[in-house]
């Protein structure tokens, strides 16, 4: 993945867009310019694909965003921890973490680095669950359906945790997650919505509030986010390298969306247009 030093005037600004769901176009789009003597151009030599993009390709909108003209796909260049900082998982707490899609994993990766006693990653794919026990997770929960509050108590019963996790971030948006999450969490613990699904969903609010639960929001990151990632991955922390499945071209771009909509990857990054691969 060596980038390359490049020329301005040599180099293309082929962009991927999204004209309508299922339908994508390449197009050349103008070169930025520089107007202050604090500007920098930044050369995005690879990109992820984040959930959102996929809503954005299948749907065209995810909640109230809603694409209305042609848009550049892509917007994940950096990996981002965003969950555990939200409720300051560590000293040595139980968390259970909904979902071990790329956002899940750097959920339990950081609850673990942040000091975490037990890491529960709980999800409906075994492949990706054989991943996070090898990434960062204490153990693992295959939910097979079946009533929210059985499938939190065998997570309770699995971890050895008879009261429930400290935290419980839900990184899925799933509803049958959610609810099991909000059952899975101890009294007085605390809860993190992560995932972003279906824009209204049920949800037991009888165990929130009988259990006294901290319930919280997260979107996208807030200050301090990105200093705590550098800091995580230059400290060896967090090995995002794991996370990469494959590397594809620009013009394959098309491929890489299909194959994370299958859950066919934990990540896939999209070579730039300029970006020289050895391989493909």
């Amino acid at each position: 993945m060596a980038s390359q030093t490049l020329n301005r005037d040599e180099i293309s600004n082929l962009s991927f867009i999204l004209d309508k769901p299922y339908q994508v176009s390449y197009a050349e789009r103008p070169k930025p310019t520089l107007s202050s003597p604090h500007d920098v151009i930044v050369a995005v030599n690879y990109t992820g694909i984040c959930g959102s993009d996929v809503h954005y390709w299948s749907h065209g909108a995810i909640g109230h965003f809603v694409v209305k003209d042609p848009m550049v796909l892509g917007h994940d260049d950096a990996p981002r921890a965003r969950g555990p900082r939200r409720h300051r998982a560590g000293l040595r707490v139980p968390v259970v973490v909904m979902g071990a899609g790329p956002v899940g994993l750097l959920c339990a990766a950081v609850a673990r680095a942040y000091g975490a006693s037990k890491v529960v990653s709980v999800d409906i794919v075994p492949s990706k669950l054989d991943f996070a026990r090898r990434f960062a997770s204490t153990h693992t929960f295959l939910s097979r359906g079946g009533a929210p509050e059985d499938n939190a108590r065998a997570i309770r019963e699995l971890a050895g945790i008879p009261r429930g996790a400290d935290a419980v971030i839900d990184a899925s948006g799933a509803e049958p997650s959610i609810q099991t999450g909000l059952h899975a969490v101890r009294v007085g613990g605390t809860y993190v919505q992560g995932g972003m699904g279906k824009p209204d969903v049920n949800f037991p609010i009888m165990a929130m509030c009988l259990k006294e639960v901290t319930a919280r929001g997260s979107f996208r990151y807030g200050p301090g986010d990105y200093e705590l990632a550098v800091e995580l991955v230059a400290s060896g922390k967090v090995d995002v390298k794991q996370l990469v499945s494959e590397v594809v071209p620009f013009d394959r771009a098309e491929e890489a969306f299909k194959k994370v909509k299958e859950g066919e990857v934990i990540k896939i990054l999209i070579a730039g247009p300029n970006e020289k691969m050895d391989e493909v």
